[in-house]
């Protein structure tokens, strides 16, 4: 996120980082300050370590972990009037200072609408007793820009808190159900570009190509499928190997070196790989293994992913390699200048 937000940007601006660390080894933290300092030698990053230990009673997420929570605690752990909280599974290709420097209008955050969940009524049980309009936008917390001292005066970080306690049956995605019933009426909607899901249900490689091709959206890897976790192929995974490569970071390891060597064997079979495990998919749900059913439909939608994908570069291959060339010179423009 660090790095792909500053060779995006055009700004002069110099650029604060208030990272949460949670575990980053010596050895990136100082490989990423590096690279940061050497894109753009005004930015300073800034490490937080908070307790999470307030946050023990409630459901970890990612790997068990509680950091996602940790965001409820910006505003008392950065001195400043507004800060911008991105996932860092989110790889920011648009001028961010455009963002930063959005009217608020006298809202405490500026956030993207979930494009899973359309609704507040869809993740909030609770929306009659608590007075919310069941129709009212639903966002994704993954990108919030938020007012810090409206967050400080109105206690929405203490509020989302005592929701979580209270109401913890209907906080289905955590903070973000919390958030999105404490906010209700308190923020304003951006552009989805800002927070684009690379997600193969709300991500059509044929509408979302020309913005693309501009790198005029920001990449939000939202599902397990990340691809720092799973080899993949297609225009969203290049951009992220793409970058690493050229920032010198060595993610293929013998584990991923072997997945990428067994996904060339099997991508070329995709569409059949996809339809192998819906069928399987349908074999458990006939016999009731519902969790069985799920982990076979989620194979079956990834490799079904790449199989669209796959076929779509083949019919752009002019087009997809000039991006490529694109996306290859804006880095190394942005390390060597």
């Amino acid at each position: 996120m660090v790095t792909s937000l500053l060779i995006s940007t055009k700004s002069e601006r110099p650029i604060h980082f208030h990272l949460i660390d949670g575990g980053i080894e010596e050895a990136s933290w100082q490989f990423m300050e590096h690279k940061a300092q050497q894109i753009a030698p005004g930015c300073q990053i800034f490490r937080l370590q908070p307790d999470l230990s307030d946050f023990s009673q409630f459901p970890g997420f990612f790997f068990d972990s509680l950091l996602t929570y940790a965001r409820l605690l910006l505003p008392e752990l950065v001195d400043a009037d507004r800060i911008l909280y991105l996932d860092a599974d989110i790889l920011f290709l648009k001028e961010v200072e455009t963002l930063f420097d959005t009217d608020l209008k006298g809202k405490a955050a500026a956030v993207a609408r979930e494009p899973n969940w359309n609704f507040l009524k869809q993740d909030c049980p609770r929306w009659k007793e608590a007075g919310l309009d069941p129709l009212a936008p639903y966002f994704n917390s993954g990108l919030i820009l938020m007012d810090l001292d409206t967050f400080r005066k109105q206690q929405i970080s203490y509020k989302t808190l005592e929701w979580l306690r209270n109401f913890p049956e209907a906080c289905k995605f955590h903070d973000q159900s919390a958030l999105n019933a404490i906010l209700h009426g308190n923020f304003r909607l951006l552009d989805g570009s800002w927070n684009t899901h690379a997600y193969h249900k709300t991500f059509p490689m044929t509408k979302f190509w020309k913005q693309l091709q501009r790198f005029d959206l920001n990449i939000h890897y939202i599902t397990s499928y990340k691809p720092w976790l799973k080899y993949q192929e297609g225009p969203l995974s290049y951009l992220f190997y793409e970058l690493l490569e050229q920032l010198g970071y060595n993610l293929f390891g013998p584990d991923l070196e072997r997945e990428r060597a067994a996904f060339k064997q099997k991508n070329r079979w995709a569409g059949l790989i996809a339809s192998a495990y819906r069928q399987r998919a349908y074999l458990k749900q006939t016999a009731g293994d519902k969790d069985g059913a799920r982990i076979n439909s989620k194979v079956a939608d990834f490799w079904k992913d790449q199989s669209v994908i796959k076929s779509f570069v083949n019919h752009h291959q002019r087009e997809f390699h000039d991006w490529q060339q694109a996306w290859s010179e804006k880095i190394t423009h942005k390390l060597t200048h």
